[in-house]
């Protein structure tokens, strides 16, 4: 009976060792045995694939884990162990190899109060079997923020890890990326005064540039002080230093930090030319603290600033308070004052802040700016998706006196794109409205503009009677900063239109004005403006206009004006003009300067001028010549002709006539002037000012030749 019992006793035990050979040594039973898991696994976590054997080596292929505000997707992991190592309660994994890991940040996904937080207490970090990586390696790994969003690439990471009841660390750690290099180390004892050291050096590529370059060194013990150091250098020169006392205690906290001749146009083009040196101090509780940064550099074009800006922040009341921010431009004499506050809960906080800039100068800012010296007022609140403000302007303008404008605004921000709504300009300068609204849509790293609108009764001048009025009008900016179109059409009283398109793009501006019916203001008999458009195209330093216009004084007395130009920032040379009034046409070229001394030049020739057209008293055909120019120095006109020439007939006489001569302030100087009619002649010099010195002759059969 004995001998059968241990017969049964060693077929059983041959039967066990063998089932379990069979399920550690074969991937047959590896695949068995991982399928009789899969239930007690969460329904988050999938693998598409298992191979190998449970001894290892092993192989998992389409992994899949989703968790609160993530997913992970890792296309094949390869790892082995020493089975024999669990006899001594330690894990011992030879490599675990990763192969394209994709994380996703998953939009909406809120995690639950606790869940996933852990224990903050390094003491419950201690794992319940001491587990060893010789060689852990993980390559091709993305990063996305969310699911559409931009990806943030690892090439290759690798290191060697440990953990245990008495110590966790991380050795020979080593990650490169197409714009990243770190490689460090770092170490965390679990009992004792708990010492902690993490030693990090990195290189970040932010563009063709050289790399920005960082050392990141902690040392202490998390049970007494903790002490934080960071280096950048590269494009960035810049230090922080940082200290914890007893972090899970009675944590207290301070900061320093400062940077010296920053260039940030390196980060953001529009920026380039700025430098700018700072100096940060901050301390602090567990929930909450107080700092100061300082701030001071220059501009290219605002030249040297400094300010500073006060902050305060708490956990358990408003998140972010800055009391007073102060920035001034010496060049500029400007001072710009800001105040505002964060509060709320870190998921949906509030904002609101106000801002004043004094002492402020346009022309100084940019001497074509209107000479506006004053203070402009913001104030604006808000969300995290949602923003309201309205922008005061006032001052006082040189030449006209007092200005006034306001805008408001509300925007909400619809995924990609911010809606702007309740859109409202308000101008003392241009009594009237302007109101609008649209959207900006994020394409990429640039912005697509949508806004249109209208404009209810603009005038001009702002008091008294009205010379300019524009009841109701509409307008619109669409394209990206790259390529920008603006158009605008109204009403101009008492029945005028006039409509307007401009195009920008780095090349170059295009535009053309189109009007009709427009009356000019302030003359006497009254000339409308009766059809015409004005095109122009290219750069400040190259550009041509085209010029169209027919003027009316009433159905007898008309002008057609035709001219093309070409310019640059110096002035505008206009050739092929072309007038045609009274019956003939005149014909000439010339240029306007405003460098240095504001002049004009022009040639002109007149041929079939009819008089009788607009005066049917002096009938004729006149053809002539004028070569004049002007000037502008010191405040004073000069205007000089070099030829003046008519001839031709004119009330049934033949008549001819020459003159030369200078205006000069108030002050004529006639060199010349003849005049002949028929057999009459009439010559004069001289010189009309504040006295009258006048020669003239007059040798004639019948005077009324010359009346």
């Amino acid at each position: 009976m004995t001998r059968r019992l241990l017969v049964v006793a060693l077929l059983l035990v041959i039967a066990l060792g063998g089932g379990a050979a069979f399920l550690l040594t074969t991937e047959t039973g590896l695949r068995w045995g991982f399928e009789r898991l899969r239930p007690f696994l969460p329904e988050t976590f999938a693998v598409a694939k298992v191979s190998g054997r449970a001894i290892g080596p092993l192989e998992l292929r389409g992994i899949r884990l989703q968790g609160p505000g993530y997913e992970a997707r890792l296309e094949r992991l390869q790892l082995d162990w020493r089975p024999t190592a669990l006899l001594r309660g330690v894990l011992d994994l030879i490599y675990i190899r990763g192969h394209n890991l994709r994380y996703t940040r998953l939009p909406g996904a809120e995690v639950a109060d606790g869940e996933g937080t852990g224990s903050l207490h390094p003491e419950d970090w201690a794992p319940p079997l001491a587990l060893r990586v010789r060689e852990l390696t993980l390559e091709g790994l993305r990063v996305h923020a969310e699911p559409e969003g931009a990806t943030y690439r690892l090439s290759r990471v690798a290191a060697r890890l440990g953990a245990s009841g008495e110590r966790l660390y991380v050795r020979d750690l080593r990650a490169t990326g197409p714009e990243t290099e770190a490689r460090g180390r770092a170490s965390l004892d679990l009992q004792g005064e708990q010492a902690v050291a993490v030693r990090l050096a990195w290189t970040l590529r932010l563009n063709e540039g050289d790399p920005l370059r960082g050392e990141t060194n902690v040392q202490g013990a998390l049970r007494d002080r903790v002490h934080f150091q960071q280096e950048l250098s590269g494009p960035v020169s810049a230090s922080l230093q940082a200290s914890m006392d007893q972090p899970f205690t009675r944590l207290r906290w301070r900061l320093q930090a400062w940077g010296r001749n920053w260039e940030p146009g390196i980060w953001a083009p529009q920026l380039a030319g700025t430098r700018a040196s700072f100096r940060l101090e901050a301390k602090g509780d567990a929930v909450g603290g107080d700092g100061r940064l300082r701030l001071q550099g220059s501009e290219a074009e605002l030249g040297a600033f400094q300010g500073f800006t006060d902050f305060h922040f708490r956990l358990d009341g408003p998140l972010l308070a800055i009391p007073e921010l102060r920035v001034r431009s010496e060049d500029l004499g400007a001072t710009l004052a800001a105040r505002g506050r964060l509060e709320g809960p870190l998921d949906d906080p509030r904002w609101r802040a106000q801002a004043d800039l004094t002492d402020l100068d346009l022309a100084r800012l940019d001497p074509d700016l209107p000479a506006v010296e004053g203070a402009l007022h913001a104030r604006a609140s808000g969300g995290l998706d949602t923003a309201e403000g309205r922008l005061t302007v006032r001052g006082e303008e040189l030449r006209t006196g007092p200005v006034r404008g306001e805008a408001a605004f509300r925007a909400r921000r619809e995924g990609p794109q911010v809606a702007l709504s309740d859109l409202e300009i308000q101008s003392q300068r241009f009594p009237g409205t302007v109101t609008g609204g649209g959207t900006l849509r994020q394409e990429g790293d640039r912005w697509r503009t949508e806004l249109e609108g209208n404009w209810q009764d603009l005038r001009w001048p702002p008091e008294g009677e009205s010379t300019v009025a524009s009841p109701t009008g509409s307008w619109t900016v669409t394209g990206t900063p790259e390529d920008l179109t603006a158009t605008l059409a109204g009403l101009l009283q008492p029945a005028g239109r006039v409509h307007a398109r401009a195009r920008y793009r780095p090349e170059g501006l295009e535009g053309a004005v189109h009007w009709s019916c427009i009356r000019l203001p302030g003359v006497e008999p009254a000339i409308t403006l009766t059809k015409g458009h004005l095109e122009a195209s290219g750069t400040p330093d190259d550009y041509r206009v085209h010029l169209q216009a027919s003027l009316e004084q009433d159905p007898e007395r008309r002008l057609r004006v035709e001219v093309d130009g070409q310019g640059d920032t110096r002035g505008l040379a206009w050739e092929d003009l072309q007038a045609n009034l009274l019956g003939g046409v005149i014909r000439g070229q010339g240029r306007i300067g405003w460098a240095d001394t504001p002049k004009a030049t022009a040639k002109l020739r007149a041929e079939g001028l009819n008089p009788g057209e607009w005066s049917p008293d002096w009938p004729g055909r006149l053809d002539g010549g004028l070569a004049a120019q002007a000037t502008l120095a010191d405040g004073t006109p000069r205007l000089e002709v070099s030829k003046l020439t008519i001839n031709g007939t004119l009330r049934g006489q033949p008549v001819s006539g020459l003159a030369r001569g200078r205006l000069a302030g108030e002050r004529l100087e006639l060199a010349t002037l003849e005049i002949q009619s028929g057999e009459s002649e009439l010559s004069a010099s001289g010189s009309v000012g504040e006295e009258l010195a006048i020669h003239w002759g007059i040798r004639s059969p019948d005077l009324g030749q010359l009346h």
